[in-house]
């Protein structure tokens, strides 16, 4: 009786040790390499904060609102191919792309002078996150930045040399924080910066969730 007792107790404790380890992520992933892994959708992932110059969107004797899109997608060509001229970013700004690759969209309107704070959901599979101001110049050089999404394995499939062609392997990503500065009639990429970080949350045994590398 007691040994049975004794193997019941030993493998809840294995199991829940199980349970609770630590994801360990230590190595970034090359982008390109992604192509089935499981990066799930984050709510409030990403946080922008928005400030737009008092002559925004500046044009003849007067500023003037724009639209600002935050496009995220799982593929970096369909990204080149419509910064290539102004008609990629204005169809990115009225949301008229239906390429799968893009996986999520979300436009605000600013008017000159704001100051604001926006959380954005990381979407599923969102390898790159692209924001596009919609100056009346559409200018791609100046009106558009692409920030690439860091992500990670646990070390438990390092070892596998096919872990990224496998559907269910986890991915990760930190947060990201976007100070986005607009100017009179360009994005200042400048002054326009990006930051990551990892919020760890407690197992059921109070072990982080997450064991993270410096950031």
């Amino acid at each position: 009786m007691w040994k049975r007792l004794l193997a019941i107790v030993f493998c809840c404790l294995l199991v829940s040790g199980c349970i609770t380890r630590p994801v360990e992520v230590t190595n970034t992933v090359k982008l390109a390499q992604v192509t089935a892994g499981n990066l799930p959708a984050q709510p409030g992932a990403i946080t922008v904060e928005i400030d737009a110059h008092e002559d925004l969107n500046w044009f003849g004797s007067s500023s003037n609102g724009l639209t600002l899109a935050f496009m995220q997608a799982s593929s970096r060509q369909v990204i080149s191919e419509l910064a290539k001229s102004s008609l990629g970013l204005q169809q990115i700004l009225e949301g008229t792309i239906t390429d799968p690759s893009i996986v999520q969209t979300d436009t605000f309107l600013i008017q000159p002078g704001t100051q604001l704070t926006v959380p954005v959901a990381r979407a599923e599979m969102g390898k790159y996150f692209v924001i596009v101001a919609g100056y009346f110049s559409l200018d791609p050089t100046k009106s558009m930045l692409v920030f690439d999404t860091s992500l990670y394995l646990d070390r438990t499939y390092h070892l596998d040399p096919f872990a990224l062609f496998h559907t269910d392997t986890p991915l990760y990503a930190p947060n990201e924080l976007i100070h986005l500065s607009l100017d009179q009639t360009e994005i200042n990429k400048e002054e326009t910066v990006s930051s990551v970080f990892w919020l760890e949350t407690k197992g059921l045994l109070g072990k982080f969730f997450y064991t993270v590398p410096p950031l």
